[in-house]
This record gives C-alpha cells, structure tokens and sequence, in this order.
C-alpha cells in the first residue's frame, strides 16, 4: 500500500458519509439519571443496623448510621444484634422498620511479592547490569461483609448479599481501619447511587430542515428541535428522503425525545416505535444499541417507581396509618430460621 493510500481512503470514508448522512459531526446531547439503589434502605422511615460487639463490627455500623442519618427524613440507630429478636417479640420495633444486619468477618495472611532493580556490577574486565530480585512479605488483609435485610416486626427476610475485599499495606490494625471504611462507602454506594450522565450523538442528514434543528439542539433549545424534527418526520420530505437517510432523521427525532426533559408522558413508547421504523429501513446496530438504551431506561423508572411506592407504604406505616395491603394480624409472627 503506498503512501497515498490512507489520505485516499479516508476522503472515501467522508465522501461515503456526505452520500449517506453528510460529512460533518451532529450535536452530542446529555442526559443526568439517578439509578434506582440497589439496597433501598430510604424507602423506611426506621433504619435499626445491627451488628455484633466487636470493635471493627461496631465501627462499621456507626459509619453506616452516620451516613444514613445525614440526608433524607428516615433515621437510623445502632442496635445491639443480641437484643434484636427479643426486641421484636415483644412488638418494640415500629411498624416500617428496615434492619440491617451487618456480619464482618476478616483473615489477616502474609503474601510474598518479588520485585526486580537493575544493578550494576563492575570486575576486572569492567561493569554490566544485571537484575537483582528481592523477595518480601506485605500483610494482606481479606475481608468479607455478610448483609442481610429484613423488615422489623416480621423478620421477613428482603435481600441478603455478600461483599468482599481486600486491603494491602504494612500493618494490619491500619488495614482493618482501611476495610472498615471500604465497606461502610461500599454499602452507601448501593443505598445511595451516584446519577449517571448518559450521551448520544445526533446523526447529520443534507436537508435544511433536519440541518435546522440540529442547530437547535447543538444551541442547547432540545423541545424545538424535537418539535421541529417532528414536524419534519410528518411531513412528505421525509419519504422523499433514501431509505437510509429516513432512518437517520428518525434515529435523530427518537434521540431527541428520549433526552428533552419536557417530552410529554408515553415518550419512550414513540421513540421506541420511531426506533424500529429506522431498523427496518437500514438495520445498523446503532439503532438495535438505541432500543436496548430504551428498555434500559423503561427498567429503571419503574424500578424508581416501585421504590417511591414501598416508601409511601413504608411511611404510611410508620405515622400509624393503614395502608391497603396492610395486614390485621396483632401478634408478630415467629422469626424464619435463622434469624437471631
């Protein structure tokens, strides 16, 4: 291949997307979304964290209720996990009590590590380098975290994991300090998740309407470009459009209703039909990748809708309201096997 070869190939390439879509870039549009947790502890009104006596035990447990406590209206308390069952018997756990039970358990090994450093080594017929290897043992610390949930007054049990790690350092009193504070930010990262900032780039089409509302969008005005790219899919230009290219604006309407905040109610459901018009006209796996996007989304608002509903329940329970499915029972029912 000679050296005129790439400077060719890529005028092909841009030559080839000016044919289909044109040549130039479209606007990258961004989303903010707030995963569902994966350990929805706010969605109580009471959190009671249970744990044994041991120091790093208790330590763990006081950083959880300390995180717990410092946002939203549930509170949190410490309790002693030996007086949890007989604190339930005899009803003392408030009707919309999550516990928390926390179980961790550490193994403190040696591991050898081998590193190698060049060194110079000089004789009678002058010097040279060779590698020098030296073989030492650092403290290792593994660490294994039991958690399970269950409501307070039933003992029912709602979710039950296990998290794992390991620390490596100098000394194992710090190490249990470091695998303490690992794990408490562990579990708050699943109580708590951080939003997440989803992207997806417009596709450009040669045609003054479509260039028009891109401009929009890439000027920051998402609803007029939705509106405008609406207008234009409804219209008669698109169909005079190749197969190719209505695929293209369709990608891009879709794309701009799933990110405009003010897309009305249902607007998945239409960006999902516009979605699998484009597959069937030019079926590229950007657009089977846009529908799985979609399903994605579909699953995590009804994951936040399902949390939002258990905690109106949750709540509801804890002001002594009755909520519908509540049950009459009077008496708390004996704990699973198992439960302590």
């Amino acid at each position: 291949m000679g050296p005129g070869a790439r400077p060719r190939w890529r005028l092909a390439s841009c030559l080839l997307a000016l044919a289909l879509f044109g040549c130039g870039r479209g606007p990258t549009l961004t989303r903010t979304v707030r995963p569902a947790s994966l350990l929805p502890l706010r969605t109580f009104p009471s959190v009671w964290v249970a744990t044994s006596s041991e120091l790093d035990a208790l330590r763990l447990a006081d950083a959880v209720v300390l995180e717990l406590n410092q946002v939203g209206p549930a509170r949190a308390r410490r309790v002693e996990l030996a007086s949890l069952e007989p604190a339930r018997a005899a009803g003392r756990i408030p009707a919309g009590t999550a516990v928390l039970r926390l179980s961790p358990s550490f193994e403190e090994r040696m591991d050898s590590r081998v590193t190698e450093r060049p060194q110079t080594v000089c004789g009678p017929f002058g010097c040279y380098q060779e590698s020098h290897t030296t073989e030492y043992e650092v403290p290792v610390l593994d660490i294994r975290l039991e958690v399970v949930v269950h409501d307070g007054p039933s003992a029912t049990e709602l979710a039950r994991f296990v998290l794992r790690g390991d620390e490596e350092g100098r000394d194992f009193g710090v190490l249990r300090t470091q695998a303490v504070t690992l794990m408490a930010e562990r579990l708050m990262a699943m109580i708590d998740p951080e939003a997440r900032t989803l992207r997806a780039r417009l596709l450009t089409v040669t045609h003054p309407s479509v260039e028009h509302a891109l401009d929009l969008a890439r000027a920051g005005q998402l609803t007029a470009a939705r509106e405008a790219l609406t207008a234009f899919v409804a219209s008669d230009a698109l169909t005079r459009l190749s197969p190719t290219k209505q695929a293209a604006v369709l990608y891009d309407l879709a794309i701009a209703i799933r990110f405009d905040p003010a897309a009305p109610e249902g607007a998945n459901a239409r960006a999902r039909e516009l979605l699998q018009r484009a597959v069937t006209l030019d079926p590229r796996r950007l657009y089977d990748r846009a529908l799985a996007d979609l399903s994605e989304d579909d699953r995590r608002a009804q994951a936040l809708a399902d949390q939002r509903a258990a905690a109106e329940h949750n709540f509801a329970l804890g002001r002594g309201e009755t909520p519908p499915d509540t049950s009459s029972a009077t008496e708390p029912p004996p704990p699973p096997a198992g439960y302590h």
